[in-house]
């Protein structure tokens, strides 16, 4: 873990998403889908690590928390906060979850008005769906060949582009 890195995320710097089954895969193991970066809430954030801040393998013990009875850790998910931005989401540091926590957020508060808890308008699933696809097409997916093992297996996953 890196010390006293500084709050803003610069547009050069990566985010990890820990990636689960079957809600963020398709069924061949291979492609992320939408799931993986869509809330139910578009105005809050998915979670995503900050690899500044955290190695491969801290990362992947984080995600691997993750894992439920209905859901299983696979593998991580690397982008670059720019890319984000350009997918016309947000990504913000959130380190009072936890030093290297970020969030994606797809819509900011107040982009538009809808009642929480209610089914989103078409409208507002459009633009969802169309930012996240977005950033999909910027997001490297990485399998876990080793699930089971404390450290990362895969490749080096940048901190900085």
């Amino acid at each position: 873990m890196v010390e006293n890195v500084d709050e803003n995320i610069p547009d050069n710097e990566s985010v990890i998403r820990g990636i689960c089954t079957p809600y963020h895969l398709d069924r061949h193991g291979k492609k992320l889908k939408k799931g993986a970066f869509r809330q139910k809430n578009p105005t809050e954030g998915v979670s995503v690590y900050r690899r500044a801040i955290l190695t491969e393998s801290e990362c992947k013990g984080r995600a691997k928390k993750l894992s439920s009875d209905n859901k299983q850790y696979v593998g991580l998910a690397h982008v670059f906060a720019g890319d984000i931005r350009n997918s016309q989401c947000a990504v913000d540091d959130s380190r009072e979850q936890f030093y290297g926590h970020a969030d994606v957020v797809v819509l900011t508060k107040g982009q538009f008005v809808y009642s929480p808890g209610e089914p989103l308008p078409p409208e507002i699933v459009e633009v969802v769906d169309r930012r996240i696809g977005e950033l999909l097409k910027q997001v490297s997916y990485h399998s876990d060949s080793d699930v089971n093992a404390e450290h990362w297996p895969g490749p080096e996953l940048p901190a900085h582009r």
